[in-house]
């Protein structure tokens, strides 16, 4: 099981600088909360490390599913004129 886990999340080839980022200033945020005592930039550094290993979260608005393409000559696509027959 952990080792499904490692694949899909952690050893995906869709790392890309975001992502980096977010586990760079997280872990920056990690270790500066811990060596200071301040509760809440460790939390924050913590979820932020986080987010960026397990490629998680809306960075940037990437978290939005593609709707597809709608073509007008596509059968599958009901139009306003079939809904309301």
């Amino acid at each position: 099981m952990i080792e499904r886990i490692y694949r899909q999340y952690i050893d995906s080839p869709t790392w890309n600088l975001t992502r980096a980022l977010r586990v760079g200033f997280g872990a920056f945020l990690l270790v500066l909360g811990l060596v200071n005592y301040d509760g809440l930039t460790t939390i924050l550094g913590s979820l932020l490390l986080l987010q960026g290993i397990l490629n998680a979260g809306c960075m940037g608005g990437a978290c939005a599913v593609p709707l597809p393409a709608k073509h007008p000559n596509d059968p599958f696509v009901p139009t306003i004129a079939e809904d309301e027959r």
